[in-house]
Order: C-alpha cells, then structure tokens, then sequence
C-alpha cells in the first residue's frame, strides 16, 4: 500500500505541473478539476480564490442552511472562500436524484448562486437561480426555479436547531489498525466512481455520492443525512493511475480551526475505496473504507412532501443516462 507521504508528494507534483498555487489553510477553489485517467486528458488545476473583501465576513455565510418548504425539506451546505462559492443543494440528502450543485459569488450586497441539476452522465438537466441575504442569523433566499414549469421562490433558511452535534474526538495515540488489501489495486476512471459509497452501520452510516457534472467529478459526504452540520461538499477530484484525490469541505464543524479540507488519497480494489484523509491544520489524518459504488437507484427514496419534485427530477436525469457500474467511457 503506498504511504500517506507518497501520495500527498503525487497531489503536488499533478497540482504543480498544471501551475497550481496551494494555500496552507484552505484547498483550491472550485473548478474543472478532472485529472489525468486513461481515458481522460489532462485540465487546468483551480487558482487560488480572489483576495477576500475586508468589509464583511463569510463566516456567517458558509456551511449548512435548512428549511421545510410544504412538506420538503431544502438544504444548502455552502464552501466560501474569497469571493467564490461553491458547495451543494440537496432534500432527501442520501438520494442523488435530489442532489444539485453550488456555484455563485458572496459580495457586500449578499449572495449570488446558481444551483446546477444534472442528468446521470453529467449533463445539465436544469438551473436554478438564487439570490440571498442574511437578516438577524436567518438566510432569506428568493430565486427562479428552472425546472419544467418552474416559477419564482422565497425561502427562510436557518441553522439546524439541534445545534452542533458533539465535538469530534481528536485523534490518540493507539497501535495501527492493519488494512488488509483484498487484491492488487485496480486502475480508476470516474466510471469507477460515480455512484454511491457507504462507510458504518446504523445512522451515522457515511454516504459518500459522487456524480458527473459536466467533465469533472462533484459530490457529498453525510451521515446522518438530515443534519447540514454532518455534511461535506466533495470536491476537486484528480485522478491518476490506481489512485484518486479529493476534497472533503469541512465549513461549520470538525476538529480544530475551520474551515478546512480534509485531503483525500484513495486506492480502489475488489469494490473497496481505502482512504487516507489528512487534515493538513491539525496534521491529522483518518483512515477509512468505502464499499461499492451502488447505482443512484438502489438508494432512491420516496419524494419527501406533496410539492417536491424528486421523483419527476429522478425520472428526467435516469433517462437515457449511464449509471455507477456501466462500462462507458469518459464523458
């Protein structure tokens, strides 16, 4: 198994060569961040966000927003840094089929953000539009709803009145866990990928979704999944040979100063993704094993209330599309 050392040098050589500039709190932003697999050609790596406005903080911005809308439930888990904002949009949060994707910018004047809906293969199925502001600890949201049959919205978003959950332990010093390998480590592609992942049991079982949108790789990791807090923004993925890198955006709560990545390393063997997370403001790394990919339809649940449109959304991005598991190639 190749070290932790080994594969944070690869991030940096694959981010170097392509002219990235890191920063030594915070991961790039967003962008077509798609590495080199065997059937896909190298991309630029994101630049470095602008430089942050002095006159207002995004610290009451970033991290998870809910609210109930006639019966459905609306979430939005947002990644800021400078400017640029990016993160996920999602009801049911461990059904892909509701899942979207943030993009926008944060200004003096509030939030501007559009919420990208794809199909299976990665294409655009729909786009909402947003505008935000915060009154008094609430995010008061109206916006234009691309769907079919789409209208205008408002929302009153809040923080998750449970509150934090409780502080996560921070790492002890205990003997290593020995991973035993089931077999050689495969080459990845994002056909490998896309899908869904589950880590544990019961609920705080870890669902790890990862979809195509556009030409690169984007998703979530939650669980439980009803919980903004106890949920991440999975980003920037770069794949090379037998192995693949993340982000895993911890904005409102983890251990330790936040914000902050957890920098994913992972290897693929027989159905199990091994990952090795470091958490580059603690030194701190966590070791764990997804299992799968399910496809987005082994975990597709009910649509949640009489006005949400998860099952025609599911319907429309199934459509012709490819699932986790199929043997086309890259997109």
């Amino acid at each position: 198994m190749r070290t932790l050392l080994v594969g944070v040098a690869l991030l940096g050589a694959a981010l170097a060569s392509q002219g990235a500039q890191r920063q030594s709190a915070e991961e790039p932003t967003q962008g077509p961040t798609q590495g080199q697999g065997p059937q896909s050609a190298p991309q630029s790596a994101p630049q470095s966000a602008p430089a942050p406005s002095a006159h207002f903080s995004r610290d009451g911005w970033r991290g998870g927003w809910e609210t109930t809308v006639a019966g459905a439930e609306r979430i939005l888990e947002l990644r800021i840094r400078g400017d640029v904002v990016s993160g996920v949009s999602c009801t049911v949060c461990d059904d892909p089929a509701t899942l979207s994707f943030v993009d926008g910018r944060l200004g003096p004047s509030g939030l501007s953000i559009t919420l990208t809906h794809v199909r299976d293969d990665g294409s655009t199925l729909y786009q909402d539009h947003l505008q935000g502001r915060l009154d008094g600890g609430r995010l008061l949201v109206s916006g234009h709803s691309g769907a079919p049959g789409g209208s205008d919205f408002s929302w009153t978003m809040h923080r998750d009145p449970r509150g934090l959950p409780p502080p996560l332990p921070a790492a002890r010093r205990r003997p290593p866990i020995h991973y035993l390998q089931p077999g050689p480590w495969e080459p990845i592609t994002a056909d490998e990928l896309v899908g869904v992942w589950l880590a544990g049991a019961g609920p705080n079982k870890q669902y790890f979704i990862i979809k195509r949108v556009g030409n690169t790789l984007r998703g979530v990791a939650c669980g439980p999944c009803d919980n903004p807090y106890t949920m991440g923004a999975l980003e920037n993925f770069y794949i090379q040979g037998d192995t693949v890198l993340w982000n895993i955006c911890h904005e409102d709560w983890g251990v330790g100063p936040l914000p902050y990545p957890h920098q994913v390393l992972a290897h693929l063997a027989k159905h199990e993704l091994r990952l090795d997370a470091q958490q580059p403001n603690m030194r701190r790394v966590v070791s764990m094993t997804l299992y799968g990919p399910l496809p987005f339809a082994a975990v597709a649940r009910p649509a949640a209330g009489p006005a949400s449109s998860t099952g025609a959304t599911r319907a429309a991005a199934s459509a012709g599309a490819t699932l986790a598991g199929s043997s086309g190639g890259e997109r």
